[in-house]
């Protein structure tokens, strides 16, 4: 394989065939076969998603074995061909990015500027140096006595990615910005800039990037130039840099590179010469917005998300972030590994047409601390990846992928063609419907009231009582409404049981009482012992004898 791999190289380079380009990168028929041909494509994630999945590795500088299928559709956005990004490998999705660790040098000869790879996890460490994750192999730093992520060799680098044809709505082109106050250190770091009409402190045209003579620190072999008026920022330059000797202009310059971090400051990393281009500074550029689809004042409908997924390839993620709104229909469960919520929304609430929100995080992507967090029928705008998943079995799930973020969330009473409109005051006289149950339940907590309440809805399912005498069933306020109140346990008036075998049927119009409660923080229900079932289509229920 590796044979091959250098001979389509060599072909490559006497028929001056392009494999590359800036903005389109293209592959001749065939040559997605470079690389390892192992490299397969079953479990794509984005690079945000690894991000949040391993955040709290990479915050503590520490490290972790990726040990499942785990792949990265990525652009390639930086590498060693200016001699800066020293054995480094920059990739971008379009949702993050991030870099690989490669003890090989001309990496740019495998992986261009503009050139998509397919890279496979699996079997890698992913980490963080300074916060700002890299990918690689177990390093034990026996001079700190630390555990590190550490460079790959190139076979093992060779056995972990390959070439693959453009992938749609990724581009190696800079985010073009006048400074670095539009930018998230956390989000953001590793991705590739323009930093437009800046000037270089201390720049007197005979003042090097890098000299290694000892005029300047060198930390790390690279050397920090600041740039005025800016805090918190450094033009960070190897020894080794093919432009190190270069003076810094006096004038304005335009710097395109590598926005790395080291704990809170930024280091821009220039790549090649041509990165850094003297401007007049009068460009007019906005301060950096990330490219979403849709926005918080005009988000995507829950259906309208759910037709774009349709269109895209099995398995495949939008390039962008995509912001939604929905309200919240269904609520599978709180993960306490990574304090986020899986959920679905839907535009009506109901649970016919839904879009789950996988692992999601909290308002501006803050932890969950609990299941109860959220509520059936609260209306939420979502920001994350929209992602066609397919299981093992082919069954397509439309959804937005792990380390989605909430931008707004409102309470509201519920879905349901009925709208979610609480009524009733909870009287025997004026019950409350379903949505105001629920309401008043989650306004009691886990904790019961201690007044009783009436509570008037539809049977969804037909209930038998069993030899317990009691009735436990749900209620909703129309039929197909997704927002339900559990009669618990519920029996016949005076405390009598419910006759054995006696059935509450679907569709049935009921009206229970008890004292209300949310039990566990997500079930709406009448409290234990509590209930009691006074009347089934206007008649009395049967007791037992």
């Amino acid at each position: 394989m590796k044979t091959r791999n250098i001979f389509l190289l060599a072909l490559t380079a006497i028929l001056g065939v392009s494999c590359h380009s800036w903005d389109e990168p293209s592959l001749e028929s065939g040559m997605t076969a470079f690389g390892n041909q192992y490299v397969q494509e079953t479990n794509v994630v984005t690079i945000d998603a690894l991000k949040t999945q391993y955040k709290s590795v990479i915050n503590n500088n520490s490290l972790q074995q990726i040990t499942k299928p785990t792949q990265i559709k990525v652009i390639v956005t930086g590498n060693d061909d200016g001699s800066n990004l020293y054995k480094q490998l920059y990739v971008s999705d379009g949702t993050a990015a991030i870099y690989m660790s490669i003890d090989k040098s001309g990496i740019f000869s495998d992986a261009p500027v503009g050139q998509c790879l397919l890279i496979e996890l699996n079997g890698l460490y992913i980490g963080g140096y300074g916060q700002q994750p890299e990918i690689g192999t177990f390093y034990h730093n026996e001079a700190k006595d630390l555990d590190q992520v550490g460079r790959m060799s190139r076979f093992e680098w060779n056995e972990h990615f390959k070439l693959i044809d453009p992938v749609p709505g990724l581009s190696a082109k800079p985010v073009m910005v006048s400074s670095m106050k539009g930018l998230n250190l956390e989000k953001d770091c590793g991705k590739l800039i323009t930093l437009v009409g800046v000037n270089m402190k201390g720049a007197d045209g005979k003042i090097t990037f890098a000299p290694d003579d000892g005029s300047a620190q060198v930390v790390g072999g690279c050397v920090n130039r600041e740039i005025n008026g800016m805090s918190n920022v450094v033009v960070r330059t190897s020894t080794y840099a093919k432009f190190a000797a270069s003076p810094m202009p006096v004038e304005k310059i335009n710097i395109t590179g590598i926005a790395s971090r080291y704990g809170s400051t930024w280091q821009i990393m220039p790549r090649v010469i041509d990165d850094i281009a003297l401007t007049t500074g009068n460009e007019d550029v906005e301060e950096y917005k990330e490219e979403t689809i849709g926005t918080k004042e005009n988000p995507l409908t829950v259906n309208d998300a759910i037709a774009l997924i349709n269109s895209y390839a099995d398995g495949a993620s939008s390039p962008n972030p995509a912001i939604v709104k929905g309200k919240i229909s269904k609520i599978d469960g709180y993960n306490a590994n990574y304090k986020s919520i899986t959920y679905w929304i839907s535009d009506d609430g109901g649970t016919k047409t839904q879009l789950q929100v996988y692992s999601g995080k909290g308002i501006d992507g803050a932890d969950f601390t609990a299941e109860s967090d959220l509520k059936l029928g609260q209306t939420v705008i979502v920001k994350g990846t929209l992602k066609k998943y397919v299981n093992k079995a082919g069954a397509v799930t439309p959804e937005i992928d792990q380390s989605s973020e909430l931008l707004s969330i409102e309470d509201g009473a519920g879905g349901g063609e009925a709208g979610g409109e609480a009524k009733g005051t909870g009287t025997q006289d004026d019950p409350f419907n379903v949505a105001a149950a629920v309401k008043k339940c989650q306004e009691a907590g886990e904790t019961a009231t201690t007044e009783i309440f009436f509570v008037k809805g539809i049977v969804k399912e037909e209930y038998t009582v069993d030899s317990y005498k009691n009735a436990t069933f749900d209620m909703v306020d129309s039929e197909g409404a997704s927002q339900k109140f559990t009669a618990y346990r519920v029996k016949g008036a005076d405390g009598k049981g419910l006759k054995e075998g006696y059935k509450v049927p679907k569709g049935a119009t009921v009206i229970i009482s008890g004292k209300l409660v949310n039990y566990k923080g997500n079930t709406p229900e009448t409290a234990q012992n509590s209930g009691t079932l006074i009347s089934v289509n206007g008649n009395a229920p049967e007791l037992a004898e």
